[in-house]
């Protein structure tokens, strides 16, 4: 029975095997040709343009397939179809019982196999219905976890949503609520530095109730209220008992005030603006009493300051000290100070115990260090008296201001930091301001020192700069009036010199001595310091007006060249006014060529006079060049060497007229003559031929050198300075050469006979060589 079966499923699948071999084909041979045939005749039905389009593509498929073995056997051979596809057949068959024989030995395990599949099924049925089962719990999962989902996020948000009500609550009653800590603390603690931090949360929630827009109509307001209204009062109290204390401190007697308000003031700033805020009252309170308490501390200090200093004041000029006084002796000082004029009137004391005026009063010396002192600290009192010292004014009001600067700057500074407005320091400087002013008026009024009120505003020019340095704009006001208080003394005082040496006390002043006037020294000297004062200030600021000072400088040398030409000719005798002339005007000139050199190089050493180095000088004015004293120094001093080279020239003109005066009309006439007459070179000039140059030039040759030594022993004679005398004697004797250059120049210029009596006479070297001569012995 199993081969029967067996042997119908081998048939069965042989024909499934063929069919799919032969696309459905039968296996018989004739029934294959038979339909092959009848499907060609078909095909032979159908309209040729399809048979056509068929062969073509045969003919494609044959080309495609022309490597094929097969069809290349076919083709190459002849072979019919019919026969090879029986071969075929037959293979097949073969290979089909062979087949067969093997799915027959294998049977009993396909048996198996078909059972084992059966299992597999089963089994993996079971897996499908477990599977199901756990799809459909996975699904009741989801939806467990999305419902879960929905409740975190819902319990999240209500947690956000308690946290910021917990946060805006809990702020709320921490601000609001007051704790037995904050109540024993601000009633019972000390106050000290830890006071502080019960002041601030205190502060804080007073700022809170009040600010608050909720809690202004809570319930909760109500209840606190009173309790914060009773620590604040409380509070306001403790604080000012203990501020108080403070401010009596700065009472006491020599209480470094600065030490307190750094160590024990300022350590509680807060405690002032909590006032501010908190208690109005009390805060002005405490600000008056500061004020009270400061002004009179700083004011008494000033007074004492001023009264110890101005006890060690020697003057360095006194009334009596002007330009235009006479050197005489004290009786008759009082005649020649009478006619100076009715400026002097405006002064009420002379200096008592002056003796002759001397140039020392104009002079600077080491007064114009107080300068390069301006940043260093205020002398104390005792100690200077206790070594014997003495200064002149600007020394002391070098110190006082420098006092009040750095006072100023430190309590403009505390104010600021402690009670936060400018309005506090301004009311207790005010009175300590009003001392110094006032005692500085009285100064001025008797100040006849026209130096001293220089230099006070040099020094008060560098106190502004200072506190410019220093950013503190809390003196600029006193600053200013002083600057307008100093300037109209000093011009008075210059014109009070300047009104000394008017017109007529050239009679007082003239000594009939061919020397160096005691005006000019003083004028030397008073010039220097002025302008020495002003080397670094050359041009006008909001202190200095540059020009107005030159300007008086130019009328003060206006009337000193008047003067000195007024004595010059109350001389008898026309050469000594000239030789005073020089004199004079030598010294002048040597003293600020010396002063012009000295600050020169004191600014290039850079030590400078404590002046602004930074300032910008004028221009200086065509021909000069501006030195250490500036540009109107460089204009002074070249003005007073044009004055003195015009004397020089007069006193050598006289001097070689009365000796070479033969030669000296000839060289004129003969020049004179030939410019009018338009003469020719080589032609003769009328009246003035070889023949008659030549008795000249013989006088000349015969006396010279006698003529030359006597020159030299006159000007060394009459003129003192030694210096002077040299320059003036190189002038006459250059002169000289330049006299008788021109007269050999015009006898070379009228032919043959004039060069040949130049050739003869003698010649320039030789005079050359003696005048060397003479200079060397």
């Amino acid at each position: 029975m199993a081969s029967l079966d067996a042997q119908q499923y081998a048939e069965a699948l042989r024909k499934s095997l063929m069919e799919d071999l032969f696309n459905g084909e039968e296996l018989d041979d004739d029934d294959s040709s038979d339909q092959q045939q009848s499907s060609l005749a078909l095909q032979g039905m159908e309209d040729s343009s399809q048979a056509q389009q068929q062969l073509s593509a045969l003919e494609t498929e044959l080309e495609e397939f022309a490597g094929h073995e097969v069809i290349r056997a076919i083709l190459e051979q002849g072979v019919v179809i019919q026969q090879h596809s029986a071969d075929v057949g037959g293979r097949l068959r073969a290979l089909e019982l062979e087949s067969i024989q093997d799915y027959i030995a294998e049977s009993d395990n396909l048996v198996a196999l078909h059972e084992q599949i059966k299992h597999c099924d089963s089994i993996l049925e079971h897996m499908e219905g477990l599977l199901g089962k756990f799809q459909t719990d996975l699904g009741q999962v989801s939806e467990e976890i999305r419902a879960l989902q929905v409740q975190s996020a819902t319990m999240s948000t209500k947690l956000r949503n308690r946290r910021a009500l917990e946060d805006r609550l809990g702020s709320f009653l921490e601000q609001l609520v007051v704790s037995e800590d904050l109540i024993s603390s601000v009633l019972d603690s000390e106050v000290s530095e830890e006071y502080l931090e019960h002041l601030l949360v205190l502060a804080r929630k007073i700022a809170f109730i009040n600010s608050n827009e909720a809690v202004k109509h809570s319930q909760a307001r109500r209840d606190v209220e009173a309790v914060l209204e009773k620590l604040r009062n409380r509070a306001i109290a403790k604080v000012r008992d203990f501020l108080l204390s403070k401010l009596y401190q700065l009472r006491k007697p020599k209480t470094n005030i600065s030490i307190i308000q750094q160590n024990s003031l300022l350590k509680y700033k807060y405690f002032v603006r909590f006032l501010a805020e908190h208690g109005p009252d009390v805060h002005a309170e405490l600000r008056a009493e500061y004020v009270s308490v400061m002004s009179r501390v700083l004011a008494g200090h000033f007074k004492t300051y001023l009264g110890a200093l101005e006890r060690m004041v020697t003057p360095a000029a006194g009334q009596a000290d002007v330009l235009g006084l006479a050197e005489a002796p004290s009786g008759a000082m009082g005649s020649v100070a009478s006619g100076v004029g009715g400026m002097m009137s405006l002064f009420s004391r002379a200096t008592a115990g002056r003796g002759a005026n001397t140039e020392r009063a104009f002079e600077l010396g080491e007064r114009l260090d107080v300068l390069s002192q301006v940043s260093q600290p205020a002398i104390i009192p005792h100690m200077a008296e206790f070594e014997g010292k003495r200064f002149p004014y600007e020394v002391i009001f070098r110190n006082v201001h420098k006092l009040l600067v750095d006072t100023a700057s430190s309590e403009f500074l505390f104010c600021l930091d402690f009670w936060e407005e400018e309005a506090a320091f301004r009311e207790l400087f005010a009175p300590v301001v009003a001392v110094v002013e006032g005692d500085l008026a009285e100064q001025l009024q008797n100040q006849h020192d026209v130096l001293c009120v220089l230099l006070m505003i040099r020094l008060n020019s560098e106190h502004r700069s200072l506190m410019a340095r220093r950013r503190v704009p809390c003196l600029d006001d006193y600053l200013d009036r002083l600057n307008l208080a100093l300037w109209p003394r000093f011009k008075v005082l210059f014109d009070v010199q300047a009104s000394s040496i008017r017109p007529g006390v050239e009679r007082s002043l003239f000594t009939g001595q061919v020397e160096v006037n005691a005006l000019t020294r003083r004028y030397a000297a008073f010039a220097v310091s002025c302008l020495t004062l002003m080397a670094d200030h050359d041009s006008d600021d909001s202190i200095f007006k540059a020009s107005s000072f030159y300007e008086m400088l130019e009328r003060l040398w206006a009337s000193i060249f008047d003067m000195l030409l007024r004595m010059s000719n109350m001389f008898k005798d026309r050469r000594q006014g000239i030789i005073f002339l020089i004199l004079n005007y030598n010294h002048i000139k040597t003293t600020l060529r010396a002063a012009d050199s000295s600050v020169a190089q004191r600014i290039s050493s850079g030590s400078g006079s404590g002046g602004k180095g930074s300032q910008q000088q004028q221009q200086p004015a065509p021909g000069t060049a501006a030195g250490g004293l500036g540009s109107a120094g460089a204009a002074a001093i070249k003005e007073c060497e044009d004055q003195l080279a015009a004397c020089t020239s007069l006193y050598v003109e006289d001097q070689l007229g009365s000796h070479f005066k033969a030669l000296l009309d000839f060289v004129k006439k003969a020049e004179q003559v030939q410019k009018r007459g338009g003469v020719q070179e080589g032609q003769p000039i009328t009246g003035f031929t070889p023949a008659e140059a030549a008795p000249v030039l013989r006088d000349f040759g015969g006396r010279w050198k006698g003529s030359i030594e006597a020159m030299h022993k006159e000007v060394l004679g009459q003129v003192a300075e030694p210096g002077c005398a040299r320059e003036v004697l190189q002038a006459s004797m250059t002169q000289l050469l330049l006299y008788y250059t021109r007269m050999l120049e015009l006898l070379k210029r009228q032919g043959p006979e004039g060069g040949q009596l130049a050739r003869e006479v003698v010649n320039i070297p030789a005079i050359m060589y003696e005048i060397k001569r003479l200079t060397k012995a």
